[in-house]
């Protein structure tokens, strides 16, 4: 079989993706490979980026509906136009290991594996959106797009990104690819990186993806269960916190109870990670009672 390998890398005004692009450059290909940017930006704002980087195909992208948000179009798009047989998902503003390349795709191109997951870790801040634990598993249950490979086919098969979602399209990707009976294998050492930016920037961005988990679960409602009792059993726990919040009224005292739970992050920068885990649960609590109890799409 020839191989070919397409990087995807979608955009929106992140200036970092300058520095992935000097690290992706700079790998090794064991195929050959091409890299594209879908840029969903406005034209002149990472223009000179693009003119640095002449070699990689950059594409303008327009969304179908004006201000909502593209990414799943975006990713569909990419693949849609990809040359190659064998796509990689990385995000902009991260930073490969050496080897990463040949490290997440030799299970692949040896046809071993059909999709393939590296560690997506933080450099700056503890962060609920981003869990390392699982890719120390042979096989992962799911995984998002910021370090992910995949054979075309597998795409085509399973229907590509659903372009319902704002946000956790790529978790729904990736368990409709094992609903389809695909595995994704873990590639430890094919690591990546992320800068998050500030803790204001990393709490928005968790009220959206604790939104996204809600979309997530009531489009995959047999694994509701399974989700709220394992990975996600601290949306319950903070859930059951807030609803206890009119207790405040009888017992003063009732919102430093919130010190236990930092007690039981104390390894894991306990105020930020509190922080994060309240403003992901209103996110999902948000969206479950909007979609569930007011049937508002």
């Amino acid at each position: 079989m020839l191989n070919k390998i397409s990087i995807i890398i979608i955009v929106k005004n992140e200036r970092g993706i300058a520095d992935t692009l000097a690290h992706l450059v700079a790998q090794e290909k064991p195929v050959p490979t091409e890299i594209l940017v879908i840029d969903a930006s406005h034209p002149d704002t990472l223009k000179d980026i693009k003119e640095k980087y002449s070699d990689v195909k950059w594409h303008q992208f327009v969304p179908k509906i004006a201000n909502k948000s593209s990414i799943p179009e975006q990713r569909n798009c990419g693949v849609k136009k990809a040359e190659g047989d064998i796509i990689v998902f990385i995000d902009a503003n991260c930073i490969p290991v050496g080897g990463w390349l040949t490290k997440l795709t030799a299970p692949i191109l040896s046809g071993e594996e059909q999709i393939t997951a590296g560690p997506f870790g933080s450099v700056n801040i503890s962060s609920r959106i981003v869990s390392t634990k699982e890719n120390l598993h042979e096989y992962l249950t799911c995984s998002g797009t910021g370090n992910l490979a995949f054979r075309k086919s597998v795409w085509e098969k399973v229907g590509g990104f659903d372009e319902n979602f704002l946000y956790g399209s790529d978790v729904d990707f990736t368990w409709r690819c094992v609903d389809a009976d695909y595995r994704i294998r873990s590639v430890p050492d094919a690591a990546v990186s992320h800068d998050w930016g500030t803790q204001a920037e990393n709490l928005k961005r968790s009220f959206k993806y604790g939104k996204a988990r809600a979309d997530l679960l009531m489009k995959h409602p047999h694994r509701a269960r399974k989700q709220l009792f394992g990975e996600s059993i601290f949306v319950l726990v903070y859930t059951v916190w807030l609803l206890g919040l009119p207790l405040t009224f009888f017992f003063p005292w009732y919102p430093l109870t919130i010190i236990l739970l930092m007690l039981r992050n104390i390894n894991r920068k306990p105020i930020q990670t509190v922080m994060l885990n309240l403003t992901y649960t209103l996110g999902f609590l948000k969206r479950f009672f909007m979609k569930k109890i007011l049937r508002i799409n």
